[in-house]
């Protein structure tokens, strides 16, 4: 899988978020710099900012971005660049969250606080007993969890109140909602993940090898991933396990996409991969440096991934299932041509295609390993690469236009 783009910062980068429209990326890097692209690659703007920067949420039309940095600050900008507010906290500024239209965002400090902005100013904060290293936001606004070193999640509506609090075994981890805040997930260092309703009803936990590192959930929280130190899990709203990949390293990130079509995974094998909903890989891409974030759009296609040497990677998913019915095209064409007939072969990398197209990843897999199977039953096709460079060849060449080997 080749990457749309590639941009190199000076700094681990720490955070990366793409809008709900897919056409801008934020990023934040330990370069002490927020960076602001189009969905082409260009940069846009960058702010430097006093200290390392840490977290960025941008809104779904990529209007707003909010940030957070080690300068102790939290920054809300338009996508000119321009400082629409900047609020200084008393500590270091670890999470930050935005709501769909950018009209509010949510932020947590070492300085044990969880603060609340409109684009004008803070609407309100609320002091715990340890710092808050996680938030989010439900995407209208009315909703805010946080989860605190002091082993508490706590849920308040737009106004400040303080609807319920839930303390778990130990400090929090990360914390998750679904859009209409109707669902929120939090992970322990107890090894608990915990699922509630937004009245604080418990409705299940999970105990998993190692403190969850990572929750998300999708857009309706029908499903949830986590991630530890070497597996990732996949879950349905009732708790039940879908499935687990086992990774071996640490995965310090994961997100579904808003339909649940796939699941994007950063690791400590300098592994970016993309699973589709039923588990299956659906491609990796070794980025050569630990994947230390991630994001993906609502509606799966394009993901994004920051490297700890400072690069951040754009991909497209759709590119994968064209090239990969490119592939499986060219073998049922000399299957053809053998005097095979191929046309369910045909079908189903239509099918593959136009359920890429409507971002039905799970099913497009689906056709395409169907596909691969029948050609798997009716005989071996001839790997079409060049013996001495390894380089793809026409079935019709005499000499590789690449290492000039005969070939006939």
């Amino acid at each position: 899988m080749n990457p749309m783009w590639k941009y190199k910062t000076n700094g681990t980068i720490r955070d990366v978020c793409i809008s709900g429209n897919s056409e801008y990326i934020g990023a934040a890097s330990y370069d002490k710099s927020i960076y602001f692209f189009d969905r082409t690659g260009r940069l846009l703007w960058k702010y430097e900012t006093g200290n390392e920067a840490r977290d960025v949420s941008i809104s779904s039309d990529g209007s707003y971005m909010v940030a957070c940095s080690d300068d102790k600050n939290i920054y809300i900008f338009d996508k000119t660049g321009k400082v629409l507010l900047r609020y200084e906290a008393k500590n270091i500024v670890r999470d930050v969250s935005m709501s769909s239209d950018g009209g509010c965002a949510v932020a947590g400090s070492d300085d044990k606080n969880i603060y609340f902005f409109d684009r004008k100013g803070k609407m309100w904060n609320y002091e715990t007993k340890g710092w808050v290293g996680r938030v989010a936001v439900s995407s209208n606004g009315e909703y805010a969890v946080a989860g605190s070193v002091d082993h508490n999640v706590y849920f308040f509506d737009r106004s400040g109140r303080l609807l319920w609090t839930y303390k778990t075994g130990s400090w929090l981890e990360t914390v998750a909602m679904s859009t209409n805040g109707s669902y929120v997930a939090a992970g322990s260092d107890d090894k608990n993940i915990y699922f509630f309703d937004k009245n604080g009803h418990l409705l299940w936990k999970y105990e998993t090898i190692n403190p969850p590192a990572c929750i998300r959930l999708s857009s309706d929280a029908n499903y949830i991933s986590a991630s530890t130190e070497g597996k990732i899990y996949f879950f349905d709203r009732t708790g039940r396990p879908l499935w687990q990949d086992i990774t071996g390293f640490e995965a310090p990130e994961t997100k579904i996409s808003g339909n649940g079509e796939t699941l994007v995974a950063g690791s400590r094998n300098n592994q970016l991969t993309v699973f589709d909903r039923v588990g299956r890989k659906i491609w990796k891409y070794d980025a050569g440096s630990w994947v230390e974030t991630v994001d993906v759009t609502m509606n799966g296609r394009y993901c994004v991934g920051g490297t700890q040497d400072g690069e951040i990677i754009m991909f497209d998913n759709s590119a994968f299932f064209e090239e990969s019915v490119n592939e499986l095209k060219r073998k049922t064409d000399y299957l053809k041509n053998t005097g095979k007939n191929v046309d369910e072969f045909e079908n189903l990398l239509n099918l593959s295609l136009n359920a890429a197209k409507n971002r039905e990843y799970t099913n497009a897999m689906n056709y395409l390993v169907g596909c691969k199977n029948l050609i798997e039953k009716i005989g071996t096709v001839p790997i079409e690469k060049c013996s001495s460079c390894l380089k793809k060849i026409e079935s019709e060449w005499n000499i590789c236009p690449y290492c000039g080997k005969r070939l006939k």
